[in-house]
């Protein structure tokens, strides 16, 4: 038996031994929002299994994977001022991260995953107040939801963290809860507190060693993917962000511009750290590609592509604010997406008497923010079907100093379907959104018309969200502490 052990831990030496001189780095990520990892049929909780999801890897990895490429694309972009080749540059990132053809040149761990704090309701509870009914927007459920508490558990101890009206109040889980019953509601709303779980994550490569640029590259991007994206379901919208601690990392460049991200204490200096690590990144790209692009560019790329402020563009636009407005952050993004809350907008600078819902909100191009954007059998459709196109505007937070701030981004892409078309309850029902004027509701009065779709109209319609999606978030934020 000796004998056995004693090989057994040379064999486990050689491969420890082999993955040290393989490894490209080492992260520790703990989330500092509300994130909802959802599994088996998007929800983050089997009650029959008694199971509660964990970060994957497939999902890190995925994100990754997405962010490498818009890398590439933009220094392909950068270098020749040319469209790129796009099924040669999906090749190429393929080379890296692997397909269903080849197996990725990159191997992801996640070694040690620590639950500290959950959040999620009582069965019991939601039964006894809920009954049979399932959550629909009427008077009475305000009521209820207010009397349903969510409970933060941890290792020490159980108390109530807020009532479930709080997270009804955040757009992109009222949507999530709608339809819902109890015991569905149980199941979904299975959520993680800031600080409430923290991952070790190491990322190893198949060759020994990498050249200076494929290694700026590939962390580089992965840095990039969990600022913006962290992990979890929701990230566009401020949900899973992760505060990143290199543990270890081969090129040390990189610890250092990671310290100064988190080290920022002004709107200014963040954006500059951000920024130093994109162009690091990018740079590195750059100069890894050989081969150029393929036709003039039309106004901006067929898909996302990091070509900073041309084609991509970040900002800090809230900040500092308090380590318990973590749930106000939430609402407040969720909110500068609503097409009701641009009706707000346009209804108060056209200094109109209505309400929101009696007015129509068909030239507020909403569509920009992201598909799919329909209910009840109106709003927008890709060929008379629901269309799925994510947002190319999001937000993420940055927590330091006890303190978040509010990250925006923005991509500039043509990506979106043939035929988009918004179903309304007019005479003229149905419209392609090219045949509708675009007016930004901070400026009514300006209408845009016969833009070009998708050349002139996409690249207009996502400048007039964003800045909207900004100015409200802003607007909002100036009132909290």
């Amino acid at each position: 038996m000796s004998d056995l052990i004693s090989i057994f831990e040379a064999g486990r030496k050689i491969a420890e031994d082999y993955l040290a001189k393989t490894k490209l780095c080492e992260l520790t990520l703990t989330n500092t929002t509300l994130t909802y990892i959802g599994g088996h049929k998007a929800k983050p909780f089997s009650l029959k299994l008694n199971i509660f999801e964990k970060p994957r890897t497939t999902s890190i990895k995925g994100l990754w994977k997405w962010w490498l490429r818009a890398y590439i694309a933009g220094a392909i972009i950068h270098k020749t001022q040319l469209e790129p080749n796009w099924k040669k540059l999906i090749d190429l990132v393929n080379n890296y991260m692997g397909s269903t053809n080849k197996a990725s040149e990159i191997i992801v761990t996640i070694d040690d995953v620590k639950i500290l704090k959950t959040w999620k309701t009582n069965l019991n509870e939601l039964e006894r107040i809920l009954g049979d009914q399932k959550i629909r927007i009427r008077r009475n459920i305000y009521n209820l939801l207010r009397q349903i508490n969510i409970y933060e558990q941890s290792e020490k101890a159980s108390s109530v963290a807020c009532s479930l009206l709080e997270l009804f109040e955040i757009p992109r889980l009222r949507l999530l809860m709608i339809g819902k019953n109890a015991k569905e509601l149980h199941e979904l709303l299975h959520l993680y507190p800031p600080e409430g779980v923290r991952v070790r994550l190491s990322v190893y490569t198949r060759r020994k060693k990498l050249d200076k640029d494929n290694t700026l590259l590939l962390i580089g991007s992965l840095i990039t993917s969990l600022i913006f994206n962290g992990f979890g379901a929701i990230t566009r919208r401020g949900f899973g962000s992760v505060k990143i601690n290199v543990n270890y990392c081969t090129d040390p460049d990189f610890k250092k511009e990671i310290k100064k991200i988190y080290a920022s204490r002004k709107p200014e200096d963040l954006r500059k750290h951000i920024n130093d690590l994109i162009n690091i990144t990018l740079k590195a790209a750059e100069r890894i590609i050989n081969k150029g692009g393929e036709r003039q560019i039309v106004k901006c790329p067929l898909h996302p592509a990091i070509v900073p402020e041309k084609f991509f563009s970040i900002d800090v636009i809230a900040g500092p604010l308090s380590q318990n407005s973590h749930l106000t952050i939430l609402k407040i993004i969720g909110k500068a997406t609503l097409k009701s809350t641009w009706k707000e907008i346009f209804i108060r600078m056209k200094r109109l008497t209505t309400r929101p819902h009696k007015i129509s909100g068909r030239e507020l191009h909403t569509w920009a923010l992201g598909l799919p954007r329909s209910q009840s059998d109106l709003g927008y459709y890709a060929d008379s079907i629901i269309g799925r196109r994510p947002s190319p505007i999001g937000a993420t937070t940055i927590f330091n100093d006890e303190s978040y701030w509010i990250v925006s981004y923005k991509f500039c892409s043509l990506d979106w379907p043939d035929k988009l078309s918004h179903i309304s309850t007019h005479r003229d029902r149905k419209k392609l959104v090219w045949d509708i004027p675009l007016v930004d509701p901070f400026n009514p009065n300006k209408r845009f018309v016969n833009l070009i779709y998708p050349y002139e109209l996409v690249p207009k319609a996502i400048d007039v969200a964003y800045n909207v999606f900004k100015k409200v978030i802003r607007s909002e934020t100036s009132h909290v502490r």
